[in-house]
């Protein structure tokens, strides 16, 4: 009740004057009043206006500290719903961070199986060294991945050339030596896979070589050169990965041997302008 007379609602002092404009003229002879009566009436109607005035003022200020204090209320809940959503999205970040570092070794683990499963991106090659009567043929593993399921052929280009000309490619005994299947090639390992025969016709020997394993194809240009008595030799080695990736892996070119001869070589001049290959865990080629 005192809060209420304290503040009453805007519009009770005016709605009072209003009253008393009505009522007054009613009850008193406005003629029969006295200075002081009339002076009394209006300071009643301005007392009546005053507060009326000072109604409206504490109205306005109450309304514009509730509407500042929902502000602020209203504020602090969006402050509390970002903070809210802030840490959620911290909490996702973090859960996803983690869940990408288990992904990322999952997957490292995959791909590091798949690698054993196939080879990676280890190779092979032949190494021919001269015996009596032929080449020795050892096939030599290079990379950091055993090899599985591995074959191939050494073809000698004179002799098919020779078989060529009456037609009797068909019959590659004529011109080329079919390795054995290799199942296992080991890492760093070399295997004598037989003995190359040649005849003494020709100081000058071709041969192209091509192995194939589960990860890819390995095609070898091996070229023989008989200088003072001692055979010289080139070698360069092409990988063609099953993945694409691929290049030049290997290149040897013994001091002596005639270059010359290379430059007028069709297949080694396109080998040449192939682009390098570095296979990781590289360390038995010779280079």
């Amino acid at each position: 009740m005192a809060e209420v007379f304290a503040h009453p609602p805007v519009g009770i002092f005016i709605g009072l004057l209003g009253l008393l404009g009505v009522v007054v003229p009613l009850v008193r002879d406005l003629a029969k009043m006295g200075k002081w009566e009339k002076a009394g009436w209006t300071f009643i109607m301005f007392a009546l206006m005053g507060f009326e005035l000072r109604s409206i003022y504490i109205d306005r200020r109450d309304h514009e500290t509730e509407q500042k204090n929902a502000r602020a209320e209203l504020l602090q809940n969006f402050k509390d719903i970002g903070n809210g959503i802030k840490k959620e999205i911290d909490t996702s970040q973090t859960e996803f961070a983690a869940t990408m570092r288990r992904s990322d070794t999952i997957l490292t683990g995959v791909g590091e199986n798949i690698k054993i499963a196939n080879g990676g991106d280890s190779y092979a090659y032949i190494q021919m060294s001269p015996v009596s009567g032929g080449f020795a043929l050892y096939v030599i593993q290079d990379g950091d991945y055993d090899l599985l399921d591995a074959n191939g052929r050494v073809t000698d280009l004179d002799a098919f050339d020779a078989a060529a000309k009456p037609g009797l490619l068909i019959d590659q005994s004529k011109y080329a030596v079919i390795l054995s299947p290799m199942p296992l090639l080991y890492r760093g390992r070399a295997q004598m896979v037989g003995t190359l025969p040649v005849s003494a016709d020709s100081d000058y020997k071709r041969f192209n070589i091509s192995l194939f394993a589960r990860n890819g194809v390995f095609e070898e240009l091996y070229r023989f050169k008989h200088v003072n008595g001692v055979w010289m030799s080139a070698m360069m080695v092409q990988v063609a990965y099953y993945n694409v990736k691929g290049g030049i892996a290997c290149e040897r070119i013994t001091e002596g041997f005639p270059v010359e001869l290379l430059e007028r070589d069709s297949d080694w001049a396109a080998y040449s302008k192939l682009p390098k290959f570095h296979v990781k865990g590289g360390r038995t080629c010779p280079q």
